[in-house]
């Protein structure tokens, strides 16, 4: 078995720990010079860096000040997690809150739009 060393843990793993990245001219792998762990680590301080100028340090203190609680429901948040998002006005680009993965959705199937949101609620309170 082949192993190789972290350029961001220093930990020797062997390269079925890493991600295959290409072939060389002679046909032997290539594979990225980070571990799994540490390249998705790495990809998601990236995603929130670039997309929301936040580092996972902001990120953690949002979640403290919202008790770690989706901003509109209450939801418990887990952080990192595909269920856990960071809300943003597509418009200004400003960072509001971090909400679930349903509120998410709903703000953005509303379109952002305050008077959409209103209209919902009066569909919602209409007798049954």
């Amino acid at each position: 078995m082949i192993h190789k060393y972290c350029i961001e843990c220093g930990n020797l793993k062997p390269v079925t720990e890493y991600y295959f990245q290409g072939l060389r001219q002679d046909g032997s792998k290539i594979y990225q010079s980070r571990c799994k762990k540490c390249q998705t680590t790495y990809s998601m301080e990236r995603h929130y860096r670039v997309a929301y100028g936040l580092s996972i340090h902001d990120i953690e203190i949002m979640l403290e000040k919202q008790n770690y609680k989706c901003a509109i429901c209450l939801e418990t948040l887990i952080f990192p997690s595909q269920k856990t998002h960071i809300d943003h006005c597509h418009t200004t680009s400003k960072v509001r809150g971090i909400l679930c993965e349903g509120c998410n959705t709903g703000i953005g199937g509303l379109k952002e739009s305050v008077e959409n949101l209103k209209r919902a609620i009066d569909y919602l309170n209409l007798p049954r």
